[in-house]
C-alpha cells in the first residue's frame, strides 16, 4: 500500500528520495513528489513501519541544496578557479571538496567557493554536500588541466 507523507514545499526530487532509500535500506524504493508531499510506492518490497518512521524523519528534516559551477575546466597552478555557488538556508553550511569538510557562508542564502588545484587532476575535484541525509546529492564537478 503506498504512503504519503504531507510535506509541503519538500525541497527535492523523487531521485533523491530514492537515493536516501538505497542508502538507509540498501536499495532504492519507487517514490514520487507533487504538491501533496512525497509518497512512497511499496516496490520492490514494502517499508517496515520502523523503516518508514526513519525515512519520515530524514524526508522532514531535509533542506534545500542547490550547487551550481561557473566553469567544469580549469587551468592547473593555482591562478585559475572556478566559482562554485551554493544555495541553502541558515548562515553557512559545510560541503566537501575533495572530502576535506569546508564551510561556505551564506548570505540571503547563496554562499561562493572558488575552487583551484595546484597539479592537473586525474578524477575531477567533487564539491558536495557534507550531509547529504539533511541537503541530498547535488554536486558540481571540476577538472584542472
Amino acid at each position: 500500500m503506498d504512503k504519503t507523507f504531507s510535506i509541503q514545499e519538500f525541497p527535492h526530487d523523487a531521485g533523491a528520495v530514492g537515493r536516501w532509500c538505497k542508502l538507509l535500506f540498501g536499495e532504492s524504493i519507487e517514490t514520487t513528489v507533487d504538491v501533496a508531499g512525497v509518497t512512497i510506492h511499496p516496490r520492490p518490497r514494502e517499508l517496515t513501519p520502523a523503516e518508514l518512521e526513519q525515512l519520515e524523519s530524514v524526508l522532514r528534516a531535509a533542506k534545500p541544496f542547490k550547487l551550481g559551477v561557473d566553469k567544469t575546466h580549469i587551468v592547473a597552478g593555482g591562478e585559475d578557479y572556478a566559482t562554485v555557488t551554493v544555495e541553502s538556508v541558515g548562515d553557512s553550511i559545510d560541503v566537501l571538496v575533495r572530502d576535506e569538510r569546508v564551510t561556505v557562508p551564506l548570505v540571503d542564502g547563496t554562499g561562493k567557493l572558488e575552487v583551484a588545484a595546484e597539479a592537473a587532476t586525474v578524477e575531477p575535484l567533487v564539491v558536495k554536500a557534507a550531509d547529504e541525509l539533511v541537503y541530498g546529492f547535488d554536486s558540481v564537478e571540476v577538472i584542472a588541466e
